[in-house]
Formats: structure tokens, sequence, C-alpha cells
């Protein structure tokens, strides 16, 4: 296959790929567009943020909404709750984007590893799996969140690490289901070593599913993230949290309740934005779903 013909055939597969993604409706294109709305919010917060969001104005406490300066009016300290809404996206935005990297890179070998390996070291691999699946995973985040403290870096490191068992489950069922394909089964006649095998031919053939977990990862992390901050084992003040504003405003629920309503709909909103476009992903990315629409 000439190179001509290989542009050809990537550009057919991105067009089916992009008419079946964006053939899943309006409610697709509305989610994408809140994913993207949230990453740029995140990346140019200091230059959409009227206020700093950590600024104390103890004389305007619990300001209404659409009050001069302060569209989402102001906390108990009377910060700015739009300011601290636009930098809390870049809060839970990189503890997500950073926790599900990192477990995509360990979690994707591991099940590698285990898929093609199997004996004693897949055995291991699984049941390490196993014995991290039977703990809940909101009471292993905050055992690990106490342990290891509650900066941004920590925090990502404790939600990768419950993510980590996703990535391991869906690499090894993938890797299982491929090796004995004839192309592999070659590749180790020709006496290629294991670690080319499994990362230059074993690796883009799960990257699909590999895709898909990343993707409805985000949206879990940052819920799992905003749990903890809600929780007081998380990210603490004077840091600004989609989590700890809905802890803050709780106690005057009946009073202010844009307080705690605002970010608790951002955490929605972003959590169904990230789950719905996995989930097209999965469909666009899967051979037998694509003609199905």
């Amino acid at each position: 296959m000439d190179s001509a013909e290989k542009k050809l055939k990537r550009k057919q597969s991105f067009q089916q790929f992009c008419r079946v993604f964006f053939g899943r409706g309006l409610i697709v294109k509305f989610c994408l567009g809140v994913a993207v709305l949230f990453v740029f919010v995140a990346i140019f917060a200091p230059l959409l943020a009227p206020h700093d969001p950590t600024e104390v104005d103890t004389m305007n406490r619990y300001a209404k909404m659409f009050t001069k300066g302060h569209l989402f009016g102001t906390d108990k300290y009377g910060r700015d709750l739009f300011s601290r809404i636009i930098y809390g996206s870049r809060t839970s935005l990189t503890c997500s984007l950073l926790s599900a990297l990192w477990a995509a890179i360990v979690g994707s070998t591991l099940g590698i590893i285990a898929g093609y390996k199997e004996g004693w070291i897949g055995k291991i691999i699984m049941r390490y799996v196993d014995i991290q699946l039977s703990i809940p995973p909101l009471i292993l985040s905050m055992t690990l969140a106490v342990i290891l403290g509650s900066n941004i870096f920590a925090i990502a490191i404790v939600l990768g690490i419950g993510a980590i068992p996703g990535y391991i489950r869906m690499a090894y069922s993938n890797v299982l289901s491929i090796k004995e394909n004839d192309y592999i089964v070659a590749c180790r006649l020709v006496g290629q070593k294991t670690f080319k095998i499994m990362f230059k031919h074993l690796l883009p053939n799960c990257f699909a599913s590999l895709i898909v977990i990343f993707t409805m990862s985000l949206g879990l992390t940052i819920m799992v993230e905003s749990s903890l901050a809600y929780l007081g084992v998380g990210l603490s003040e004077p840091m600004s949290a989609w989590g700890l504003m809905v802890s803050d405003g709780f106690g005057c629920l009946t009073t202010h309740p844009n307080v705690a309503l605002i970010p608790g709909f951002c955490i929605m909103l972003i959590v169904v934005s990230f789950n719905v476009l996995g989930d097209g992903l999965r469909d666009a990315l899967d051979p037998k779903l694509r003609g199905k629409l």
C-alpha cells in the first residue's frame, strides 16, 4: 500500500469517525461544547476572573447574584464566587487530567504485561486489582489523601491510584484476545523482543478502548476530587475547588443557595459531559457499533 492509499484510508476512517460521533445528536455536540468551554476557562482563568479568588471582603459577605461587580455573588468571606468558579475549573481539570494520565500509563502497562505474560506475573497483577476493587473507592481515596496530604499533586496521585484497576482490566482483556492473532504469532516466530511486541503491536490495538476509559475517568476523578474536598480530606483553603465551595455553602443552603448550587451544577455538568463524550467515543471507535449509526 503506497502513501496515497494510506492517506485516503486514514481520511475515510476519520470521516467515518466524525459521522458516527457527531451523528449521535445534539447532546454530544452540547457536551463537547461544555467540555471545550471549561477547558478554555481553566487555561485562561487569570484573564477571565474579574477578582482575586482568595481576596477576602468581610464587608461584602453573602452578596446576592448579579450584584454590581459580583455576577454569582460572594461567599461567607466576601470572596467573589464567579472568580472562584473559574479558578475551581482549573483545579478540578488539572487534578483530573494528571490523575488520568498517570493512571493510564501505569494501568495500561501493567494490563498489557499481565495479559501477554500471564503465568505468575499476570496472577499477581490481577490479584492486586481484585484486592483494590474490594475496597470502596471513596474510603480508599480518603485514607490515601490523609496519608499523602492535600496539595494538588498528592490528590492527583490518590485519584490515579483509584483509577488504575480500570485500565489494567481493559488492557488485560484486550491483550488476551489480540495476542493469539496471526501477526502476533508471526512476530514471536521471527524472534521479535517481548517489549517490542507489547508496545509496538499490542498497545496500539488497545488504544480505542483505553481512550474511552480515559475520557470517562476524567469525569469520575472530578467527582471523587470534589467529594474529598467536600468531606474535608482533599484540597484545602484558600485554594479554589468546587467541592470546597459546595461544602462551604451547605450550611447556608436555605438562605444563600447560590453559594453551593452553582459549583454543584458545574460539577454535574462537567461529569455528565465527559461521560457522554466517552460513550460517544466508544461507539465511534468500536468497529462493531459503527454500522449501527
